[in-house]
Parts: structure tokens; sequence; C-alpha cells
């Protein structure tokens, strides 16, 4: 009898396992506090449509009845719909994540009970709207286990419990907003139109699927060794992704305002910068000197300390300029003290992006946050005239929007939650995880 071959791709399936296990378990929850921040945020919002959509299932029967005029008979089939749904659905889900993944499953479950959502939205008949009920009810039963599976495998041993757990605290925010939705809005907007917000949540599925890895457990199971090893270095990378574009699109968006827009409006009422070369000359020489200072303080301080000192000052610089007298002298030392200022805070942001990236995408990764931000000048030029013309807003209240803008995202989002790109070089935590991963 021949002899069969030694199982060599269980065997290698079984040791990529143990290793994922171990790495998993060993893996920091301070170092990585924003991936999983982000994780139960995500896959707690799921969490909070499944309770919403459950709470409004059961709170708004009455305005169902008076709509489309269900019997007793109906009414109680309505109510089981769900049930059955789930009975079928959870099952069936949990069957599609092991074989297809959990994060696919979870989104296709979000999917379905929306879709559910949607179609009884527009039921005119109560056999339609049972229908659509169980539709929902098969997309909430799948929800929760893939949710749970999902989160639970993606977290070290120590965390698995805590986050499980605020996971489940989702269910009573979702349970709230559903019952305002129930018994504030649908009475006066109508049950349909009701629905209808919660099935606006749809679009969140893009977020789920990319802000959410894969399990690395269920990818070493299935054999997927090579993508299951990686996985665990692409914990952080979608925070940095969202850091930069947000940098860059607040960056556009305050330059354009307080560098050009604003001067426009105060050369209305006050001194015209523009109104000869001399100003032009002045303030093209001030951005020589922000970007001269910047150098210096990149050097010293670093990238993110360096933005946060350019973005503070400019800032305030701003806000001062917006309430001094509109003069001669009071325009053209405030107007270019804000254009070295940001001349400066874009030498730091130009010189931080490109070590967002690993050598092979960098141009594309800086490629995209500058193209993303060139939406938001767009948006800006269309949004500066509104703001002064048809909401009548002061110069001072523009600096103020468009400062805080600033300030906020880069003292409250990139210096806490962007990547932490060293002074020189260009090695970073995208490219050692491939050093750290290989066994």
């Amino acid at each position: 009898m021949p002899t069969l071959p030694p199982p060599k791709v269980f065997c290698r399936s079984t040791t990529a396992l143990e290793t994922i296990h171990q790495r998993l378990d060993a893996l920091d929850a301070a170092d990585l506090s924003a991936f999983y921040g982000r994780l139960l945020v995500l896959t707690g919002f799921s969490w909070a449509v499944r309770t919403a959509e459950l709470v409004l299932f059961t709170f708004t029967r009455d305005l169902i009845d008076s709509d489309i005029g269900m019997g007793t008979t109906a009414l109680q089939t309505l109510g089981m719909g769900e049930f059955v749904g789930a009975a079928i659905g959870g099952p069936l889900f949990g069957y599609l994540a092991d074989y297809r993944g959990r994060r696919l499953a979870l989104l296709l479950a979000m999917a379905l009970s929306l879709a559910g959502l949607a179609l009884s939205a527009i039921a005119t008949r109560d056999y339609i709207l049972i229908i659509a009920r169980i539709v929902a009810g098969a997309g909430l039963g799948g929800e929760l286990p893939a949710a749970i599976v999902l989160v639970q495998e993606l977290s070290p041993k120590s965390m698995r419990g805590h986050l499980v757990a605020c996971l489940e605290a989702f269910g009573g925010i979702g349970g709230i907003v559903g019952a305002a939705l129930a018994f504030e809005l649908a009475p006066q907007f109508g049950w349909r139109n009701t629905y209808w917000i919660i099935c606006a949540c749809g679009l969140y599925t893009a977020a789920l699927r990319f802000g959410i890895p894969e399990s690395p457990r269920w990818l070493a199971s299935v054999g997927r060794e090579d993508e299951a090893l990686k996985a665990p270095s692409t914990f952080d990378k979608p925070v940095h992704t969202l850091a930069l574009w947000t940098l860059w699109s607040a960056m556009t968006l305050s330059s354009y305002a307080l560098g050009v827009y604003v001067p426009t409006l105060i050369s209305m009422s006050g001194f015209n910068m523009y109104e000869g070369w001399v100003g032009i000359v002045l303030l093209h020489g001030s951005q020589i000197v922000g970007c001269i200072l910047a150098s210096r303080l990149l050097r010293a301080r670093g990238h993110k300390q360096a933005l946060a000192c350019f973005a503070t000052l400019v800032s305030i610089v701003a806000i001062i300029l917006s309430y001094a007298p509109w003069n001669c002298a009071a325009v053209v030392v405030g107007t270019c003290s804000v254009s070295l200022l940001l001349a400066g805070a874009w030498s730091c942001v130009l010189a931080y992006s490109p070590s967002n990236y690993r050598t092979a995408v960098r141009a594309r990764g800086v490629s995209y946050a500058f193209g993303f931000s060139r939406l938001a000048a767009a948006g800006g030029l269309l949004l500066y005239p509104h703001m002064f013309n048809v909401w009548l807003m002061s110069v001072s209240s523009i600096i103020w929007v468009f400062t805080g803008l600033l300030a906020a995202t880069v003292l409250g989002f990139v210096v806490p939650w962007g990547f932490n790109a060293p002074n020189y070089g260009y090695c970073s935590i995208h490219e050692a995880p491939q050093l750290e991963i290989d066994p």
C-alpha cells in the first residue's frame, strides 16, 4: 500500500496559527490604544445600529398599523418575523464567517439588515412588511456573532473580556437613539422617513471595510499564513493615513482662508495689501523667512512639535489681526506674520508627510493626500463667499472658524494620533514590521 505524504500544509497552518495566537496575545494594548479604540468604535457603531433597528421595529408598530391597516394576526406575525429571521441568519452568517471571513460576514449581515429596513420603508402591504422584517431579522441575527468573534480574535488575551463588554455598551447607546427616533421623530416625520434615516448608515459599511482588518487568527486557520503574519503590522496604518489626509485638508482650507480670502475682505474696508507690488514682495519675502524658521525648528524639535508651534502661533496672530485696527501698519505686519507662519506650517507638513509611508508607496501616499486636499480647496472656494455673503459672518468669525479648525486638527488629532516620524531618514513602522513578523 503506498504511503501518503506527510501533511506539510496542515503542519504549516498549525504553526502559523500558534504563532499568530502568541503574537496577538503578546501585543501591548497601551501601544495600540488607537487601533483598539477604532476597533471598538467601528464595531460598536454596527452594534448600536442593530439595537436602534430593534427598538424602532418594536415601538413603531402602532404607526405602521394606522398607516397600512394591519390586523392583530398580521401584527403578531410581524413581531415574530424578527426572531424567525434571526434564527435563520445567525447560523447562516456564522457559517459564512468561518468559511469566508469574520469581517465579510459582518459587512454582509449589516447590509442585509439595512436592506430589510429599506424594504420595510417602502412596503405598502402587510405581507411585504412581514417579509422585509424577516430579511432584516436575518441580518440582525448575523451581526451579533460576527461582531463578537471579530473583536475577540483581534484582541490580545488580556483585553478580550474588556472589549466585548464595552461592545455591549453600544447596544445601550443604540437603544437610546432608537427610542428617541421612535417616540420623537417618527410621529412628526413619519415612520418611513425615520427608517430611511437608519438606512443611511449603510454608507458606514465602507468605513467598516477599510477601517478594520480581517481576523489574523481566521486567516491562519484557513491557510493564508502570509496575510495572517502581516496583519498585526497594519493595526495602526488607517489612523495615520486618516490623520494625514485630515491635516492636508485642514491646512488647505485654513491657509486659503487666512492667507488669501481674509486679506481680501480686510482690503474692502481697510488697507489693501494687494494694491501694489511692494505688498506682494513683502508677503513672499515673509514666506521665505517662515521656511527658514521651520527648517531650524524641525531640526531642533521634530515634525509634530514644530507643526504644533506654527499652527498655534498662526491661530493667535490671525485672531489678533481680526480685532486690530486695519490701518497700514497693522495690516502689513499682521498679514505678513500670518503668511510667514503659514509657510512654516506648510514646511512642517511637507517634511512630515513622506515619512508616513514605506518607500514602495511613498509617492502615491503623498499624492493621495495632496489630491484629497485639492477637493477641500475646491469646496473652500464655494464656502468662503457663502460664509460672508449668505451667512453674514464677520471677518473675525471666519478667522475663528478656520483657526479653530487648524488648531483642533493639529493639536487634537495629528499630534496624539498621527505617525511619530523620525527627524531623519525614512525608517518607519510601515517597513519595520516585515522584519518583526518573519519568524
